[in-house]
C-alpha cells in the first residue's frame, strides 16, 4: 500500500505538476487516443485495465454491438474469475440498437441499468484495482470506431479512495446508479417498438433520397486503378502474361472486366474451376463492358455457346480436346484464368500450351504451392499487382472481422484433440456447448447467415441434424452433393430460409456469398492458406454487415500455431515474433482478434512445441520466393518479401551457403569461406549491434580505415561511438572476445588486421572476396541483411526495450573483454553493472520461492541461495545508489524460449524491501525491483498469463 501511495504521488507530480522526469506507466495521468503511429488504441487501454481490475463501472451513453463485441472475450475471462462489473447506459436519441441491449443481458458478470437522466451523454470508465482506482473520461463511447479509429480525446488518471476527484466521480456514479432502472428483456421489448418506428421513418426518407439520385456506373477502386496501370505498363513493354495476387473480396473479377474494357479484344475467354461462379463473373463483365446480350456466352457441361465475343468457360469443359480444338489457337486475343494457383494442373496447362493469346492474365489470392510447381513461371514472373489480406483490410476494401478463439468442448478434463473419435465430436453435450458459444459471441446484423466448417462429412451431417433439432435451421453440404443442390442451399442461406450451411472444405474457394456474417471453425487448422480461404468467404462487404464474426473452437491440436500465422500473415518462422502476435488485439485496421485465456494458452503451447524451422517449412518458403524472383534468393530478399527471418534460415545449417547446398543450388565456397560465414551468421546477422557490420561494410568498399577515424564513421551512422564501443567492436572482429582458456571457436579464421592504427581486412578475407564471387555475394548479403535487421534496434543505447537478448549478447553489447555468458547464470555483478536473467515459469514444482511480478513495474525477486544481508552481492544491491550500480532486467516466460530473454530495461531495488529468508535450510534474500519503465501491457500479460 505504501508503495502504491508513493507511486501515485510521483505519477501525479510528474504528470500534472512537473513533467521534466515524466515516465509513462499504468498510474500516470495521460491522454488516451487512437494512435496509428504507436499502434495504441482506446480498446487496448480498456482491455488492459479490465484484465487487471477487481471490478469495474462504466457510464456510457452510446454502445454499439460492434463495440461491445470487442470486449466480450475479456469479459468472459473476468466472469470465470468471478470479477463483476456495472454499466449505466441510456436510450438517448434512440441510438442504441435493441440487439445490443439483449447482448448486454447475455454477459453473466454484468449488471446493467438505464439512466433516467434527460440528455444522458456521459463517457466514463472506472476500474477498481483494490489499492487504487483508474478512471478514463473523455469522448469515447463504446463503439467500434471510437475504440479503434476515431480521433478521440480521453483523460486517464489514477488515485486512491482518498482522492477528492475520485470521491466525486464515484459518488456521482452511485447516485446515477440508484436513480437508473434495471435493464430487462421486458424493457428491451418496449424500447424496440419505439426504435423500429423511428428507423422506419429514417428508411422512408432515405429511400426517397435514393430514388432521386441517378444511378452511378461502376468505377474501379484504388487497388484496381493501380493494377490496371501496371498491366498497361507490362503490355507496353511487350509482355504477354501477368499475374494479379489479390485477397478474396477485393474485386479481382471487376478488375479483369475493367482491363478487358481497356484492351478491347476481338474475342475473350474467362476460365473458372466452378460452374457456380460463372454467371456472377459474366454479370460483372456485362456491368462494366456492356454491349449486346448475344456477345456473351457460357461453355459448361450443360451449355455450349461457341460463336460469342466474350466466352465464360469452366476448366473441366474447355480443357477437353473435343471443345478446345474447336477453336484455333489464336482465336482468343485475351484469356483470363481465375484462381490461377491451380494453373499447374494438367487441365490448365493444356489450355496455356494450346492457346496463343495476345495476353494471358492469372488471378489468385494464394499463389503459394507446396508441390514445387512454379505458378509465377507460367506467367513469365510478371506480378503486375499484389494486395494481401492484411493490406486489403487496412485499405477498407473488405469487411473487417472479429475473431474469437475459444477453447473447444472439454469432457472429464480432456479437450478435443487430433485423435478424438467422431462420436465425441457430435455428442449432445458438445452441441450444447457450441450453441452456448455461438449465442454468446453472436453475429452482426439482423439475421444470421452462417457457415460452419468441420472435419468430416459424417460430422457435418450429424451436426446439421442436431443443431436443427435445437432450433437452428441448418443444412450440410459436401462434395457428394450435386451442383444444383448446392446452388439451392446457398440460395436458401442468402434468403434467410436457413441459418447455417455446414460443410467440410467445399467452400474454401470459388464461392461468393457476401451476406455471410458468421463463420464457425469446428476443425483444426491444418493449413494457413486454407484458413484464409475459408475466412475469405465472409469478408465481402454487404449491406447491413458491419463486420464478420469468426468463432474458432480451439482444441489440443498440434497445428494451432498456424492460427496466428494465418491471421497476421507472419512468415518469419520466428517463434518469439509469433508469440508476440497472439498478444495483439487490433490487427489490420479495425479487425479484432481475441483469444479466451485457456484457448490462448493452447496457441502458446502449440507455438512452443512446433518445429517451425523444419526443412519442409523452410524449403516451401524458399522455393516460393525463388519461383517468384526467378533466381536464387538472398537473405535480404526474405526481408523485403516479408518471408523467413534471415537468422532462422541462415542458421538452420550453420550458414546460408550450407542451406543453399542442401537445396541443391549451384554454388561453391571453400572451407575458409564457409567458416567466415559461420561467424557472421552466429554473431552478427541478428543486427543487435551495428558497429561490426558497419566496419566490415566500410572495409569491403575501402582498403582501410584509421582507428582514430572509426568514431567519425560511427557518428555518421548515428550509432553510439564511445571509446568502449569502438574497442568492443574491434575485440569482436579480432575474435579476441571469443577466446577463453577453455575454447577458441573461431581459431581457423581471421577477419581484420590492425597495423599501427590502420585497420584492414585480413589476408584471408581479401583472398576470399577477390577469388570467390559466391563468397563475396553471400558475405555482402549477410552484412546488408544484418544492417536491415538492425533497424529494429535502438542506435543510441546498447539495448532496446522488449527485444530479445542472450547472456552472450549482454557481454558483447556491454563491451566486456571476454564472453562470460557461461558464468552469469541468474545474475553477475561486474564493473558496477549487473544483468539479471529471470525465467518466469520455473519447472521445479517444489520451489518455495518464485520471482513474481506484483505490478507491471515491480518484481518480487530472489537472490542466489546462500546469501544473507551481509553477503557481498546483497550489500552491493542495498548500496546501489552509493555504488552507482547499474542493473538490467531480462526475462523469458519459460525454458521453451531457450537462451533468449526480453529486455525490460534498467531497474533498482526498493530500499526497504529486502528480506532474509530460509529455503531448504539455506539463507536467501528477496527484494522488490522497481523498473524504470513499466512493462507494456501485452508482454506483461503474456509473461504472467
Amino acid at each position: 500500500m505504501d508503495n502504491i501511495h508513493k507511486a501515485l504521488k510521483e505519477s501525479i507530480q510528474s504528470g500534472l505538476i512537473d513533467g521534466r522526469h515524466y515516465v509513462q506507466n499504468r498510474l500516470s495521468p495521460r491522454l488516451i487516443i487512437n494512435n496509428r503511429d504507436t499502434e495504441e488504441t482506446v480498446l487496448d487501454v480498456l482491455q488492459t485495465e479490465l484484465k487487471t481490475c477487481e471490478s469495474f463501472s462504466f457510464t456510457i451513453a452510446f454502445i454499439s454491438y460492434a463495440g461491445l463485441a470487442a470486449l466480450k472475450t475479456v469479459l468472459f475471462d473476468l466472469a470465470s474469475k468471478g470479477i463483476k462489473g456495472r454499466i449505466i447506459t441510456s436510450n438517448y436519441l434512440t441510438f442504441n440498437n435493441p440487439k445490443m441491449y439483449r447482448e448486454l443481458l447475455k454477459i453473466k458478470n454484468l449488471e446493467v441499468r438505464i439512466s433516467n437522466s434527460a440528455g444522458f451523454h456521459s463517457k466514463g470508465y472506472i476500474f477498481n484495482h483494490g489499492t487504487y482506482q483508474s478512471i478514463m473520461i473523455g469522448s469515447s463511447n463504446l463503439t467500434r470506431t471510437a475504440l479503434m479509429t476515431n480521433y478521440e480525446w480521453n483523460f486517464k488518471i489514477s488515485s486512491n479512495e482518498n482522492g477528492k476527484v475520485v470521491e466525486q466521480i464515484n459518488k456521482q456514479f452511485e447516485e446515477e446508479w440508484q436513480n437508473a432502472i434495471d435493464l430487462t428483456f421486458d424493457w428491451v421489448s418496449k424500447y424496440e417498438k419505439d426504435f423500429l418506428k423511428i428507423k422506419q421513418i429514417e428508411l422512408t426518407v432515405l429511400d426517397k433520397i435514393d430514388t432521386e439520385i441517378e444511378k452511378v456506373s461502376v468505377k474501379p477502386n484504388n487497388m484496381q486503378k493501380a493494377a490496371l496501370l501496371e498491366l498497361n505498363k507490362l503490355r507496353e513493354k511487350g509482355e504477354k502474361k501477368a499475374l494479379i495476387i489479390s485477397a478474396t473480396g477485393t474485386g479481382k473479377t471487376y478488375l479483369a472486366a475493367f482491363d478487358v474494357k481497356n484492351v478491347k479484344p476481338n474475342r475473350f475467354l474467362f476460365i473458372v474451376h466452378r460452374e457456380q461462379i460463372l454467371l456472377k463473373a459474366m454479370n460483372c463483365f456485362k456491368e462494366v463492358i456492356g454491349g449486346a446480350e448475344e456477345d456473351y456466352g457460357i461453355l459448361t457441361g450443360n451449355q455450349h455457346d461457341h460463336n460469342v465475343k466474350y466466352l465464360f468457360a469452366t476448366i473441366q469443359t474447355i480443357s477437353k480436346a473435343e471443345f478446345m480444338t474447336q477453336y484455333e489457337n489464336k482465336y482468343f486475343d485475351y484469356i483470363i484464368i481465375d484462381e490461377s494457383h491451380r494453373a499447374a494442373a494438367k487441365s490448365y496447362l493444356a489450355i496455356v500450351n494450346y492457346f496463343k493469346a495476345k495476353f494471358l492474365l492469372g488471378m489468385t489470392a494464394t499463389p503459394e504451392r507446396t508441390d514445387e510447381l512454379n505458378i509465377y513461371e507460367l506467367f513469365d514472373f510478371n506480378v503486375a499487382y499484389e494486395i494481401r489480406l492484411q493490406q486489403a483490410l487496412e485499405e477498407n476494401m473488405l469487411a473487417p472481422f472479429y475473431y474469437f478463439g475459444v477453447v473447444d468442448y472439454e469432457k472429464d478434463g480432456v479437450v478435443i484433440d487430433d485423435t478424438t473419435k467422431l462420436k465425441n465430436l457430435v455428442e449432445e453435450e458438445r452441441i450444447d456447448y457450441i450453441i452456448e458459444k455461438i449465442d454468446y459471441y453472436g453475429f452482426d446484423g439482423d439475421n444470421i447467415h452462417g457457415l460452419i466448417f468441420c472435419s468430416r462429412k459424417e460430422e457435418a451431417k450429424s451436426i446439421a441434424k442436431q443443431l436443427t433439432a435445437r432450433g437452428l435451421i441448418t443444412k450440410s453440404l459436401t462434395g457428394d452433393d450435386s451442383i444444383e443442390f448446392r446452388e439451392e442451399v446457398i440460395s436458401e442461406l442468402e434468403k434467410g430460409i436457413i441459418d447455417y450451411i455446414i460443410t467440410v472444405d467445399l467452400f474454401s474457394e470459388g464461392i461468393d456469398i457476401p451476406c455471410i456474417n458468421q463463420i464457425i471453425m469446428l476443425r483444426q487448422t491444418k493449413s494457413s492458406i486454407v484458413f484464409i480461404q475459408q475466412l475469405g468467404r465472409g469478408l465481402r462487404k454487404f449491406e447491413g454487415k458491419e463486420f464478420l464474426t469468426v468463432i474458432d473452437f480451439i482444441g489440443n491440436y498440434k497445428n494451432n500455431f498456424l492460427i496466428p500465422i494465418a491471421l497476421t500473415g507472419e512468415k518469419s518462422l520466428n517463434k518469439g515474433i509469433l508469440k508476440d502476435t497472439i498478444n495483439k488485439t487490433v490487427l489490420s485496421g479495425v479487425t479484432v482478434v481475441n483469444f479466451e485465456r485457456v484457448a490462448e494458452s493452447k496457441i502458446y503451447e502449440a507455438i512452443t512445441n512446433a518445429t517451425l524451422d523444419s526443412m519442409r517449412n523452410l524449403k516451401e518458403l524458399f522455393l516460393d520466393l525463388k519461383y517468384r524472383l526467378n533466381r536464387q534468393p538472398l537473405l535480404i530478399d526474405f526481408i523485403k518479401n516479408d518471408s523467413i527471418d534471415p537468422v532462422i534460415i541462415a542458421s538452420k545449417k550453420r550458414n546460408y551457403y550450407a542451406f543453399l547446398k542442401t537445396m541443391k543450388e549451384d554454388i561453391f565456397i571453400d572451407e575458409n569461406g564457409e567458416n567466415i560465414l559461420d561467424f557472421i551468421t552466429a554473431e552478427l546477422l541478428s543486427g543487435k549491434r551495428l558497429h561490426e557490420l558497419i566496419l566490415l561494410d566500410y572495409l569491403m568498399e575501402n582498403k582501410f580505415i584509421l582507428i582514430k577515424n572509426i568514431k567519425e564513421l560511427f557518428n555518421s551512422r548515428g550509432i553510439i561511438n564511445k571509446d568502449a564501443d569502438i574497442q568492443g567492436a574491434l575485440s569482436i572482429l579480432s575474435l579476441n572476445f571469443f577466446k577463453t582458456n577453455k575454447k577458441d571457436p573461431y581459431k581457423n579464421i581471421s577477419l581484420i588486421k590492425n597495423e599501427n592504427g590502420r585497420l584492414e581486412l585480413s589476408d584471408m578475407m581479401v583472398s576470399q572476396l577477390e577469388s570467390c564471387s559466391d563468397f563475396r555475394k553471400l558475405f555482402k548479403d549477410n552484412i546488408e541483411a544484418g544492417q536491415i535487421r538492425g533497424e529494429n534496434y535502438r542506435k543510441d543505447s546498447p539495448f532496446t526495450l522488449y527485444r530479445r537478448y542472450t547472456r552472450k549478447d549482454f557481454c558483447r553489447l556491454m563491451n566486456l573483454e571476454k564472453d562470460e555468458s557461461s558464468t552469469i547464470y541468474g545474475y553477475k555483478i561486474k564493473n558496477n553493472v549487473c544483468p539479471i536473467f529471470v525465467t518466469y515459469e520455473k519447472e521445479e514444482m517444489d520451489y518455495k520461492y518464485k520471482d513474481t511480478f506484483i505490478a507491471p513495474d515491480i518484481m518480487h525477486w530472489y537472490s542466489k541461495t546462500g546469501r544473507k544481508f551481509n553477503s557481498k552481492d546483497i550489500t552491493q544491491f542495498r548500496n546501489f545508489k552509493q555504488g552507482n550500480l547499474e542493473m538490467h532486467l531480462f526475462i523469458k516466460k519459460d525454458k521453451s524460449d531457450k537462451s533468449e530473454f526480453y529486455y525490460l530495461g534498467k531497474c533498482s531495488p526498493i530500499e526497504d524491501s529486502f528480506k532474509e529468508e530460509i529455503h531448504e535450510n539455506k539463507p536467501i534474500v528477496s527484494m522488490l525491483l522497481k523498473l524504470e519503465t513499466e512493462v507494456e501491457p501485452s508482454l506483461y500479460h503474456a509473461l504472467t498469463r
